[in-house]
């Protein structure tokens, strides 16, 4: 029973193969009487409605166009809002650098104040770029994370450095508060 089943899926393949054979030889021999003319009312009438075996993709009609498909547009724009942050320029640094961040409250009346951390991870992704600062507070670990182009950060500087071996610092967190101490 299985094998009769096999051999009527083989057949109805084979079928198939045979018509798409000959639908490929009758649109080559149009090509060639029409030397060429793609979307012509000959090579169409070849078709008689049907899609050719193999379209290219310049000639699909259904795709959108790469300026209106989403992704794109929303690259360009991040590509753009990247280019005007960078008037505000920040110094280069990465995990295991001591930072001061110059930072406004803004549900505190906009006042500014200061916070001095270890930076324990860099987080690049262009215009989305963030960082994360920890400290030790009165023996209470204090950890932040800040958008690097966020407009509430002010100022930022590299007050000093620590000799690390990883991208990530998290490891700190296990550790005692001497480690993350500044």
């Amino acid at each position: 029973r299985h094998f009769v089943d096999y051999l009527a899926m083989l057949r109805a393949t084979c079928a198939r193969l045979a018509a798409h054979l000959e639908g490929l030889a009758v649109f080559t021999r149009g090509m060639a009487a029409t030397s060429g003319a793609e979307g012509t009312a000959e090579t169409q009438a070849i078709w008689q409605g049907r899609h050719a075996p193999w379209t290219p993709t310049s000639k699909l009609t259904k795709r959108k166009h790469l300026t209106k498909r989403s992704q794109y547009m929303m690259e360009t724009l991040s590509r753009e809002l990247e280019q005007q942050s960078h008037a505000q320029k920040f110094p280069e640094f990465r995990a295991g650098d001591i930072l001061e961040c110059t930072v406004t409250v803004p549900e505190n009346r906009r006042r500014t104040s200061v916070v001095k951390g270890l930076c324990i991870a860099k987080n690049n992704a262009g215009w989305n770029t963030s960082f994360t600062i920890r400290n030790i507070v009165g023996n209470i670990p204090i950890e932040r994370s800040y958008p690097l182009h966020s407009p509430n950060l002010v100022d930022l500087k590299v007050v000093g450095s620590k000799r690390v071996r990883r991208a990530k610092l998290y490891y700190l967190r296990d550790l005692g508060n001497k480690f993350s101490r500044v």
